[in-house]
């Protein structure tokens, strides 16, 4: 069964997917009339969001105990992450055990907007456990390092940080990769996760001019995920939670006995390194669509001076993999990074064009503007999460 209901803000709904998958848009502290409340106070703002899931939750009978993952984009200024995770691990209180990643960018999408929270929740789900390494920094309360719940398995967003939370190679953005890549391979051993079993990865990077360290931590990322060919989406931030940190890594995963497809339509865009990832990857009655942006078949920006237009042949190449996938997929889950406008006329029309995205399919959205993307001139990258529709008389 799908079902929707009003998001509180009344800018979002929420989802429920098969009757127990719940998706939730990235919140914001706002007034009804769309004022950002409690400027200045990021644990004030942070509160109110939490509180603010509960009820959300509530209203289809799911509560702060059935998340599964958390992500929180903070805007940087001098936030001190480990006390946000502390702060936040109070607020969620000692029943919730979730995932959780931690984004610091310079800006939210509303002025005066600290923090953005957006969660996946599950109900009714008996096997469920959520893992702690001892080798990697304490997740706080409230957290963990991996959960598994179902099918599913998440994984916190994890760096190169030691059980001490000391920053390890800082600066070395190659070591760091590695590092991280081993830490994500302890936190998958203590759940049982595969390699095979990935099925979604998020990058997170502070920026970088050195292109040989760049496409080196690149390549040891594609061989990771070779066996796998997972759906990736790779966007640089301003800095992550320390000066010196250079990348974090997240990463979903589903039992591997179910049917896996790799969708790599013939006529779509291509990466300028031979890469192990899938523009989409279908996974039993799931579809996962990694980053998409207007670029051509030579890695080259569409449009490099039109916002709008990049969305719509961003849109093209979505609806693209869609079209490859084997049976009728609806969007249930659409995330975006955008280049904002500094012009205001503009700004109201990416918004606008955003807002208006798959209208049929309306699916739980999420935007957060960032300073720059992964190749010149590119305003735009969207992913998504689709989900096979059935004939409505086998819906329970």
């Amino acid at each position: 069964m799908n079902s929707r209901i009003d998001d509180v803000n009344g800018v979002n709904d929420i989802r429920v997917v098969d009757d127990r998958i719940i998706f939730v848009p990235g919140k914001l502290d706002l007034e009804e009339s769309g004022v950002i409340k409690n400027p200045g106070d990021i644990s004030l703002q942070s509160s109110r969001i939490i509180a603010e899931l509960a009820v959300c939750l509530g209203t289809v009978e799911a509560s702060l105990s059935d998340l599964v993952k958390l992500v929180v984009y903070y805007v940087q200024f001098d936030v001190d992450e480990m006390e946000l995770r502390l702060h936040l691990g109070r607020c969620l209180g000692t029943t919730v055990q979730t995932a959780v990643t931690f984004v610091p960018i310079r800006q939210l999408r509303i002025a005066e907007a600290l923090v953005e929270i957006e969660a996946i929740a599950i109900r009714g789900e008996s096997s469920r456990e959520g893992v702690v390494h001892s080798d990697l920094a304490m997740p706080g309360a409230g957290f963990c390092h991996g959960l598994r719940c179902g099918e599913f398995a998440f994984l916190s967003g994890q760096s190169s940080d030691s059980y001490n939370a000391s920053i390890l190679f800082p600066d070395d953005l190659v070591s760091q990769n590695q590092k991280t890549i081993e830490n994500l391979r302890l936190v998958m051993q203590l759940m049982d996760v595969d390699d095979t079993d990935i099925v979604k990865v998020n990058s997170w990077r502070a920026p970088t001019m050195d292109r040989l360290a760049y496409e080196t931590a690149a390549s040891d990322r594609f061989r990771f995920l070779a066996a796998s060919g997972p759906a990736v989406t790779g966007i640089t931030i301003p800095r992550l939670n320390a000066i010196g940190h250079q990348i974090r890594l997240d990463l979903w995963a589903m039992d591997t006995h179910l049917q896996r497809t790799k969708i790599n339509p013939p006529d779509h865009w291509g990466w300028k390194i031979a890469a192990s990832y899938s523009h989409g990857l279908q996974v039993g009655p799931w579809l996962f669509v990694g980053g998409q942006a207007a670029l051509d078949k030579d890695c080259i920006v569409q449009y490099p001076e039109n916002i709008v237009q990049q969305i719509d042949v961003t849109k093209c190449f979505i609806e693209n993999i869609i079209k490859h996938a084997t049976g009728e997929y609806k969007l249930v889950k659409l995330n975006g990074l955008f280049c904002d406008s500094t012009d205001s006329d503009q700004r109201i029309q990416i918004r606008q064009t955003l807002t208006d995205l798959f209208p049929s399919s309306r699916p739980v959205r999420t935007f957060i503007p960032v300073d720059h993307l992964a190749y010149s001139h590119q305003a735009i990258e969207l992913d998504a999460i689709a989900k096979l529709q059935v004939n409505d008389s086998k819906i329970n």
